[in-house]
């Protein structure tokens, strides 16, 4: 019989530990919008984006702060669509103006911003929010995605946050490399 529960125990716990010192942020903006997705109209939809990026990772370009390139998650409420684009999209803050939000990276257009003066320090590393304010939109550009083109044509206030991984999250992981421990264990 091997004796594999000795060995897996402290591994768990390293990787538990790591989880709950993990240096990703969820960034998500919101706003009440019209416009389209592949051609499919959506009229005073909620629209979020998320984007999920490493704090460690933050790159300041001339007080342009933005996070690693990754996939942007939009989700159209009323269409009960989820589309990534398909583009390099990034998070960005620029404190000069006070604006933090969402970009297309690789055609360098601003797919939607929160304006407030909340933004004059933050700089991407921490969570913050949710800051309501006026959001600002590059109305009629589109935007590549899974689902077709993204393009907003009118947009509300919008809803921008920054939220570290609930300790739930964690504390659910731990439980089942808890259970993965036992059955090895039974083995």
């Amino acid at each position: 019989m091997r004796r594999t529960f000795p060995v897996f125990v402290p591994l768990a716990l390293f990787f538990v530990g790591g989880l709950a010192n993990a240096t990703t942020l969820m960034y998500s903006e919101s706003t009440t919008a019209r416009g389209t997705l592949g051609g499919s109209t959506f009229t005073d939809s909620q629209v979020t984006l998320t984007f999920y990026g490493d704090r460690s990772n933050i790159i300041d370009n001339a007080g342009l702060v933005s996070n690693a390139v990754r996939t942007i998650v939009i989700n159209i409420a009323s269409l009960a669509v989820t589309a990534d684009l398909t583009d390099a999209g990034a998070v960005f803050d620029n404190q000069a103006p006070c604006l933090a939000g969402f970009i297309d990276s690789t055609t360098g257009t601003v797919i939607l911003e929160t304006f407030s003066g909340a933004f004059h320090t933050y700089d991407l590393t921490t969570p913050i929010g949710p800051i309501t304010d006026s959001a600002i939109i590059n109305a009629g550009a589109s935007f590549a995605t899974d689902h077709g083109a993204f393009i907003i044509n009118t947009a509300g206030e919008s809803i921008f946050a920054a939220t570290a991984p609930e300790p739930a999250t964690t504390a659910m992981i731990a439980l089942g490399l808890t259970g993965l421990a036992v059955l090895s264990r039974r083995k």
